[in-house]
């Protein structure tokens, strides 16, 4: 049996009990008839024993739901104040300026101005906080390192190219006799050395680079197939041509804009030759035409741009690029060589075939050649003449397919690659390794060579 506080006994609920026959030493409460059947004993809220003060004395029972009995911050015990009611909390004693406590813990105080973040447990600007671990941390560790051998790769086989190179001409110098005189002097004998000469320095360095790079599973074989569409494949040699050819404008804008504004003149290696007769003309074809178009694509548009395909088409393309423009070793032809890598890499890549390169690369080449042709041929009006209309219609040419391309294979796409690195921080694993440094700063040097102050 339950008792109110002055031990008069009451049910669960709350309700007196009825004297005759629940209890029969009952006496009635000292609350009038509050105590009858189904009402509370504390009604008017006060209990005289304890002068106690029912927190729902108001009797407030809105739709069912009590008021809160701390309003107003007010405990009837004692008129208690809440401490948190000035930021103070008793036990910390450390208050909060922008109100409501945060107790301190062991990084610092609460700051206000930020907000709990649960991901991380606190979160607080101007205060230690935990950092989530990178999910990806491995495979961008990984990535970095692949990208670094493959640029040291890259970067011996330029630097074995300038130093292949150098050798081999003291090799002919030692070896062959009256070599200088021979060279400087036969046309025909100078134009055969430049052939063999330029298939040779830059073919070996390079495919003893592609053979460790499929040692090392760094590149599969190359796309040497035929192109996957030979419509686009066509139309894409005539914008190659032509992007090529708007290249080497921009070049001598540039080498025109900077010889203006710093007095510095830009050279290229001399070449003599007079493409006057046909053995000279057609082995001139030879080395400016097929050996580079065959041996720099091979270089650049395969070992270089199919070993970094695997981080993004745009990627393997521009790094390529700017090989390729090192490569050249002169101011004359870096900017030039830049923007006609691109514009090869990106038809390689549509087409699927290094077979596109070297026929943009070709046709290049061989323009730049008949140019020659006509200017060692030909009065100088004449030659400008039929130059003119020769660029013309190659400027013509290039924009009509890059319509026809941009109407019905516009949709086309480059591959994004895989890893998770940004391509800023790809281009820095790649060009910053000691081969690739070493190999840029080499070819600068010598492309200091062909600078006048």
């Amino acid at each position: 049996m339950e008792q109110n506080q002055n031990g008069t006994p009451f049910n669960g609920a709350g309700n007196a009990y009825n004297p005759g026959t629940q209890n029969p030493n009952y006496t009635a409460p000292p609350y009038g008839n509050n105590a009858q059947q189904g009402q509370s004993a504390y009604t008017n809220g006060q209990n005289p024993n304890t002068a106690y003060q029912n927190p729902y004395a108001n009797g407030q029972a809105q739709n069912g739901a009590y008021q809160n009995p701390y309003v107003n911050r007010q405990n009837p015990n004692g008129a208690y104040q809440n401490p948190y009611a000035n930021g103070q909390n008793p036990q910390y004693g450390a208050q909060n300026p922008a109100g409501g406590y945060r107790p301190q813990n062991n990084y610092g105080a609460y700051n206000p101005q930020n907000a709990y973040n649960p991901q991380y447990g606190y979160y607080s600007t101007g205060y230690y906080c935990p950092q989530k671990p990178d999910p990806f941390a491995e495979e961008k560790k990984q990535e970095k390192k692949t990208l670094k051998r493959l640029s040291t790769i890259h970067g011996l086989s330029l630097l074995g190219f300038s130093l292949f190179a150098f050798v081999l001409s003291y090799l002919m110098i030692s070896l062959i006799p009256n070599f200088g005189d021979l060279y400087q002097n036969n046309d025909l004998f100078h134009t055969a050395i430049d052939v063999g000469f330029g298939a040779i320095v830059l073919f070996v360095p390079f495919f003893i680079g592609y053979t460790v790079l499929k040692k090392k599973k760094l590149i599969g074989e190359l796309p040497l197939h035929a192109p996957y569409n030979a419509k686009a494949a066509t139309l894409l040699v005539f914008i190659g041509l032509a992007a090529c050819l708007a290249g080497s404008y921009a070049s001598g804008m540039l080498n025109t804009l900077l010889e203006t504004m710093f007095q510095v003149k830009f050279k290229m290696p001399p070449d003599d030759v007079a493409l006057v007769s046909v053995p000279v003309i057609l082995l001139s074809f030879v080395k400016v035409a097929i050996v580079p178009a065959i041996v720099e694509e091979f270089a650049i548009r395969g070992v270089v741009m199919q070993s970094l395909k695997r981080y993004g088409d745009w990627f393997a393309i521009l790094m390529s690029a700017m090989v390729f423009a090192l490569m050249h070793g002169n101011m004359v032809q870096i900017p030039f060589a830049f923007i006609a890598g691109i514009a090869i890499g990106y038809a390689v890549t549509i087409t699927g075939s290094m077979w596109t390169g070297v026929l943009i690369h070709c046709a290049n080449n061989a323009l730049a050649l008949i140019l020659q042709i006509l200017e060692d041929n030909l009065t100088q009006t004449v030659a400008n003449v039929v130059g003119l209309i020769l660029i013309a219609a190659v400027f013509a040419a290039g924009i009509i397919c890059l319509i026809l391309y941009i109407v019905n294979y516009k949709k086309i796409p480059l591959a994004k690659g895989e890893g998770h690195l940004t391509n800023g921080t790809r281009a820095k694993s790649y060009i910053l390794t000691v081969a690739m440094v070493l190999a840029i700063l080499y070819l600068l040097v010598e492309t200091a060579q062909y600078i006048e102050w």
